[in-house]
C-alpha cells in the first residue's frame, strides 16, 4: 500500500494528543462501544480518515492496541522511532505506512506514537449511527435519537449513600438506573 502523507494525521493527531491513547471505537459485541458514545468527534475523525485511506470494510477500531486482530488495516503515525510490526518473521515499518496484517506483534518505540487498527468484527448490529454535532456539541445520532454520553458523578467518600459508584463493566442504562432505584432496593 502506498505511504500516507502525514497531512492526513494531521487532525487525529491533534485530536489524541489531548486525551488517554488506548481506545476501542465502532461496533464491539453487538452495541457501539461506549468510547464511541463518549467521543463522537474523534469517532468522526476516525470514519472520516477511513473514507479517504481504508480499503477495507470495518465495524471496530482499535487506537494502541497491544494485539491486533488479523486481517486489520494498520497504520502509524507521531514522532517516534523503532516499534516495527513482526510479521511471518519480517520487520514492516508502519509508520505512515499502511499494511493488512497476518499473525503480528509490535516491538517497543520510543517516543509518542499512535497505532490505528481498521478491522470487522462479527455482529448482529444493524443500527446505522453517525457522530453529529448537536446544539455545538458532539453527539451520536442512532435511529432519530441522539446518544450523549452523561458521566455519572461519584461519591466523594465510600460512605456516601445518595449516589452509586460508576462501574464502567455495566452498560451506561445499567448505571443510569442503579443511579436513580429506590432506597432498599
Amino acid at each position: 500500500m502506498q505511504e500516507l502523507d502525514e497531512y492526513a494525521f494531521k487532525d487525529l493527531k491533534e485530536y489524541l494528543a489531548n486525551v488517554k491513547a488506548t481506545k476501542k471505537l465502532g461496533i464491539y459485541k453487538n452495541a457501539i462501544t461506549n468510547t464511541t458514545i463518549r467521543e463522537p468527534r474523534l469517532y468522526y475523525l476516525l470514519d472520516k480518515f477511513a473514507g479517504l485511506h481504508v480499503p477495507i470494510p470495518y465495524t471496530t477500531i482499535l487506537i494502541n492496541a497491544k494485539r491486533i486482530p488479523i486481517g486489520s488495516y494498520v497504520v502509524a503515525f507521531g514522532n517516534y522511532t523503532d516499534g516495527e510490526l513482526i510479521m511471518d518473521g519480517a520487520e514492516y515499518n508502519i509508520c505512515h505506512r499502511p499494511i493488512i496484517v497476518g499473525k503480528n506483534k509490535i516491538k517497543p518505540h520510543k517516543g509518542k506514537r499512535w497505532t490505528l487498527a481498521f478491522y470487522s468484527t462479527p455482529t448482529t448490529f444493524t443500527k446505522a449511527y453517525e457522530p453529529v454535532v448537536v446544539d455545538d456539541e458532539w453527539v451520536i445520532k442512532c435511529d432519530n435519537q441522539y446518544l450523549k454520553y452523561i458521566p455519572t458523578k461519584r461519591p466523594v467518600n465510600e460512605s456516601s449513600e445518595d449516589e452509586e459508584p460508576y462501574n464502567h463493566s455495566l452498560t451506561q442504562a445499567q448505571n443510569l438506573m442503579l443511579r436513580f432505584r429506590e432506597p432498599g432496593e
